[in-house]
């Protein structure tokens, strides 16, 4: 019962965050928010039962997978308007805008199925992450 209220509160604020990138404005509550909920998942407290750290897992990949998306769209958002006088700049911002659909409607798919979003601190070293390596060591 108790992890059913903690993952239906994750959840919740989850979705809020999500809401508030895809509205643009709010977007940097939003990231406060990721920022937030990344912090708390990072200090996993003793009364976490096994299924509450899986839950916690699963949403901390939403918040950071949110967080990336944002600083990334920040960044060349940027680097577009400072470099539109040029002409290069309207290519940085219809990529980056593209870009910024595309990972803001995988996001919203993979929440809507309760699925964790790939993050780079889930790739496990020892394992090659290119099909094309040998697995034979």
């Amino acid at each position: 019962m108790k992890s059913d209220h903690y993952a239906a509160r994750q959840r919740l604020m989850a979705g809020l965050a999500y809401v508030l990138h895809v509205l643009l404005i709010p977007a940097i509550l939003g990231a406060i928010i990721n920022v937030l909920k990344i912090r708390e998942y990072d200090k996993p407290t003793p009364s976490q039962d096994g299924g509450q750290r899986d839950v916690a897992k699963l949403f901390e990949s939403h918040h950071k997978w949110l967080l990336n998306t944002f600083i990334i769209t920040l960044f060349f958002m940027a680097a577009g308007y400072g470099t539109m006088y040029y002409g290069v700049g309207y290519a940085l911002v219809i990529g980056a805008t593209v870009w910024w659909i595309y990972r803001m409607l995988r996001g919203i798919v993979t929440f809507a199925a309760n699925k964790p979003m790939p993050v780079w601190d889930d790739v496990d070293p020892s394992k090659p992450r290119n099909a094309l390596v040998s697995h034979s060591q």
